[in-house]
């Protein structure tokens, strides 16, 4: 999938014949070799990016574990469409992949290549469904 930091994207657009198969590809990060005794995060959400800009796919998809990008984390006040909104990013949970802040820092990036993006609980499946569904939803959406 990758060679040091570069997408091969023949490898990257075996994901395609994946989900063309009608199956669902599933990513995540991983900690990869870059060589020389080095190595580096290459973060699910980075992979996201990757996808849309070689495969340009109809929307993306983050599956969180909260409704989508709040305005006030205390209030749990949902941004719905971050076409014209600003974020007051909260780190929800840190990790080593950057959190909250480079899922929205991806999703912005995609959006910008004309993509929409969505930000779903996947603890809600049927989210997920009318997110693809283009029905209406609970959650985030980013507009390119």
């Amino acid at each position: 999938f990758m060679a040091g930091n570069k997408p091969i994207t023949s490898k990257v657009k075996e994901i395609k014949k994946i989900a063309e198969s009608n199956l669902i590809p599933v990513t995540f990060g991983d900690a990869l070799w870059y060589g020389q005794k080095k190595s580096y995060i290459l973060s699910g959400d980075k992979i996201m990016s990757i996808l849309a800009k070689i495969l340009r796919p109809r929307l993306s998809i983050f599956v969180l574990n909260v409704d989508g990008l709040y305005s006030d984390f205390k209030t749990k006040r949902l941004i719905y469409d971050m076409k014209d909104q600003q974020a007051n990013i909260e780190e929800i949970s840190m990790d080593v992949t950057g959190g909250m802040k480079r899922k929205v820092e991806e999703a912005t990036r995609i959006s910008k290549m004309g993509l929409k993006v969505f930000f779903v609980n996947g603890n809600k499946p049927q989210r997920i469904i009318d997110a693809v569904q283009k029905n209406k939803f609970e959650g985030t959406v980013f507009r390119g």
